[in-house]
């Protein structure tokens, strides 16, 4: 029981941290500027280097919910949107390990290496974390149903991978 809460205190141990993502501010402005014009961008309206020129925005949905972190809590709400990710990240990898390795204790340590591991990606609030998350859940879905023979539960991938475009098509 210690292990299993030591495991599930260090999303907030990576996530509490001082914000140093410098590409912070411009998500932000960018989640502003589809707001206050109610729809995506055509051209960069935020670096002056990309000023009038074409421009994607395929972090929309992601810059979105970091900005309603924001706007709610304020420089908090994007140390706890880093915590909240990294929480989900940590329970869809444990859960994934319990199920197929069958061992809590290893299960827990594996988890905890992993997450070790991943740091430098867990401890920035970037939209990679739903990328990681996205990814397990992906990788869970796929093992369950060559487990199980249960095809049927791939069809909640397309809802998955249309999600995870909006976040970071990359």
């Amino acid at each position: 029981t210690l292990l299993v809460a030591a495991l599930y205190s260090l999303p907030a141990a990576i996530g509490m941290r001082p914000v140093v993502d410098l590409d912070i501010w411009w998500h932000l402005h960018q989640a502003a500027w589809i707001i206050r014009h109610n729809s995506l961008p055509l051209t960069h309206p935020v670096t002056t280097y990309g000023l009038g020129k074409s421009w994607i925005a395929y972090h929309w949905l992601y810059e979105l919910i970091v900005y309603a972190f924001y706007r709610a809590f304020g420089l908090f709400g994007i140390a706890l949107y880093t915590t909240i990710l990294t929480l989900a990240i940590t329970a869809a990898l444990h859960a994934l390990l319990r199920r197929y390795v069958g061992d809590l204790l290893i299960a827990t340590g594996l988890t905890a290496l992993a997450l070790a591991g991943m740091y430098p990606v867990l401890s920035q609030p970037r939209p990679w974390l739903f990328n990681v998350l996205f990814l397990i859940l992906e990788l869970t879905v796929i093992l369950d149903v060559r487990r199980t023979g249960e095809a049927r539960r791939l069809w909640t991938l397309p809802p998955l991978f249309f999600v995870w475009a909006c976040i970071n098509v990359q």
